[in-house]
């Protein structure tokens, strides 16, 4: 009997220890914490960098300096045509220009309130842009004197299709559904002073995700290397703008957009 009780309270201990080591071993579980004052000194320190931007070739882009242009156009211009009295253009093409935030890849984001801000407005908690970044792409394209106002763009689209902001945070949480862009496509290049150039262009589309062909006139995508003579060969169908950039401090800059009178 005696040996019966011995066994039975070995077993018991054994059945303890594991149980307690199995709480041991287990992860605890923690709230995330949050200061709003180190984020404010923190947020500014996060890299700020600017997309890179897709030149379609064409003859024009080729020369010089029609490359630096269809860059800037490629940018400045990437919400044309259907954007361009949008009151918020200049901070929706910030929004869409600039590399924002991924946590683990972006300097300066790998800190506990950053990993916070972004389980705050991510669904997948991982990715925002901050004001900071958005500021330094409008200055980029539009010139160091440009003032945003910051708030969720665009206004009257549905939130799946809104850049929301977050006052709190001083971020922006990316849309749910992907912006639509557009990509200017440099028809004509023609010098009008020492500083200023005089661009032809029309806008397409990606038709894919593989970003290698662009809608035509109809249903069937038009090959990157094929939609130069395509819009050509098309013109009279397509609206075709004339852009004006200045060279200023060595850099070009966006100084007007307009439809064009004729081709």
């Amino acid at each position: 009997m005696l040996q019966k009780l011995l066994c039975l309270s070995l077993s018991l201990l054994l059945l303890t220890g594991c149980q307690r080591q199995e709480i041991l071993l287990a992860p605890p579980e923690r709230d995330g914490v949050f200061s709003a004052e180190s984020w404010e000194g923190e947020r500014p320190g996060i890299q700020l960098s600017i997309s890179p931007v897709d030149v379609v070739e064409t003859t024009f882009s080729h020369t010089q300096p029609g490359e630096e242009i269809a860059r800037l156009l490629g940018g400045a211009l990437i919400l044309y045509p259907q954007a361009s009295q949008d009151d918020d253009y200049i901070l929706r093409t910030a929004l869409l220009c600039t590399d924002g935030t991924t946590l683990g890849i972006t300097a300066g984001a790998n800190t506990a309130n950053a990993r916070y801000v972004a389980r705050a407005v991510d669904p997948d908690g991982s990715r925002f842009i901050t004001v900071e970044q958005v500021e330094h792409a409008a200055r980029h394209y539009f010139g160091e004197e440009v003032e945003i106002q910051h708030h969720s763009v665009p206004a009257d689209a549905p939130e799946e299709e809104q850049f929301i902001y977050y006052e709190e945070y001083g971020v922006y949480a990316y849309p749910a559904k992907q912006p639509i862009w557009y990509i200017p496509l440099l028809l004509d290049l023609q010098e009008q002073s020492f500083n200023t150039q005089s661009a032809t262009v029309v806008f397409v589309r990606y038709a894919d995700s593989s970003q290698n062909a662009f809608w035509g006139l109809d249903t069937r995508p038009v090959a990157r290397w094929e939609i130069e003579e395509y819009v050509n060969y098309h013109i009279e169908e397509y609206q075709v703008y004339t852009v004006t950039v200045k060279e200023l401090f060595g850099q070009w800059q966006l100084a007007g957009i307009s439809p064009a009178e004729t081709v």
